[in-house]
């Protein structure tokens, strides 16, 4: 008579063989405890790696985002600098044409336009920069067409120049000591060539 149970047993019996012959029980479960040990070994190893590589990525990402940081503030202590100086010259008098315009340094402010960190740089930044541009722009092209008389000029460009120095700049420092503290942390000093 057929029975299911035969057919099960089949199986089995090949496997009791193996393990009831002399020294073939040893050598299955020393190949078997090298193979399981092999995936535990690779598992454990590339989940290191993969974990080690983020950490890489973002170590290196935050040193980026702080060095444009860097730079971007650099480049906005020099406008303002560069502001200062351009009011000091319409204070003194004299002739005025549109050759003698106040021209800031945008090198900085053009490549973060290409560089994928320049969103890591906090938004009110970015936003206060450009609106610092767009201002002293508009307030020139009123001194250039003759419609806001020089003095009126020197006041409102002083005035915005005081407060994105007061606002702007220390919450991009704020920023920037975040970064560096984060940096030394992970035992990278940004300062250090």
């Amino acid at each position: 008579m057929f029975r299911i149970s035969n057919i099960v047993r089949i199986p089995f019996i090949g496997i009791k063989r193996i393990f009831q012959a002399d020294g073939k029980l040893q050598f299955w479960l020393s190949q078997i405890t090298v193979v399981i040990s092999t995936i535990i070994g690779v598992y454990l190893a590339a989940n290191t790696g993969f974990e080690k590589a983020m950490q890489f990525e973002n170590i290196t990402k935050q040193r980026d985002v702080y060095y444009l940081a860097t730079a971007l503030q650099m480049e906005m202590e020099d406008n303002i600098k560069t502001a200062k100086e351009f009011t000091a010259l319409l204070s003194k008098g004299g002739y005025y044409t549109k050759s003698q315009r106040l021209k800031f340094a945008t090198f900085v402010w053009q490549a973060m336009g290409e560089s994928s960190e320049t969103f890591q740089i906090r938004p009110d930044v970015l936003t206060q920069n450009r609106r610092y541009f767009q201002d002293i722009d508009s307030i020139l092209d009123k001194l250039d067409n003759k419609r806001l008389g020089r003095n009126n000029v020197i006041n409102k460009m002083d005035e915005i120049t005081k407060i994105f120095k007061e606002k702007t700049i220390p919450i991009l420092q704020q920023q920037r000591d975040k970064i560096k503290s984060f940096l030394i942390k992970n035992k990278l000093n940004p300062d250090i060539s």
